[in-house]
């Protein structure tokens, strides 16, 4: 926030998000951009459908964060084809794929974003990939038919397992050509 603070223009300031916080600012906001992120789980609501009577009529809410649930107590995914609807006066847009309005921009970002990872994927394979890469082992979510991310398993309330035991797991399980089980030493003959 120090680092924001310094490089946004005058008229922007930058407030630690506390409920107490937001519901205070809500009155003299004519824009809320919701925008949070817990990677797996779905996002807290921040803005209470009380806290809209604090808004003026034709304050605009955008909720960036409405493909995890929304971090907005009113808002529900719209599309591009009808984008907004409006709750106690305040309108809301909460296109569930915002990226989609500008899909060539959208689709460069995430794919100089993620080739990287795609092809150290390809190189090691998954179970290398996940073993020699600390990026890729936290970025797993599933691994040997078992759920390897823990905000994945509390969200659906199922059993949450190491990624690295997962691996040995299903390499212990595993049959060889020959018959046999595999060595628990992580699938490696």
């Amino acid at each position: 926030m120090r680092y924001l603070d310094e490089i946004l223009p005058a008229n922007c300031r930058t407030i630690y998000s506390t409920p107490h916080a937001v519901r205070e600012l809500l009155a003299e906001t004519d824009l809320v951009i919701g925008a949070v992120l817990i990677h797996g789980a779905a996002a807290p609501k921040l803005v209470k459908r009380e806290d809209l009577k604090l808004m003026r009529k034709g304050s605009v809410i955008v909720d960036v964060a409405v493909d995890q649930g929304g971090c907005i107590e009113t808002v529900h995914a719209t599309t591009h084809a009808q984008p907004t609807y409006v709750v106690d006066g305040v309108i809301h847009y909460c296109v569930a794929n915002m990226p989609g309005a500008v899909p060539r921009t959208s689709t460069w970002a995430l794919t100089n974003a993620t080739l990287p990872w795609a092809v150290k994927l390809a190189e090691l394979g998954p179970v290398r990939a996940v073993e020699e890469s600390h990026e890729l082992r936290t970025a797993a979510n599933v691994l040997g038919g078992k759920i390897t991310y823990q905000a994945v398993a509390e969200a659906f309330d199922l059993p949450y397992v190491d990624p690295i035991e997962a691996i040995r797991a299903s390499a212990a399980d595993a049959p060889r050509k020959d018959g046999a089980k595999k060595s628990p030493a992580l699938g490696r003959k």
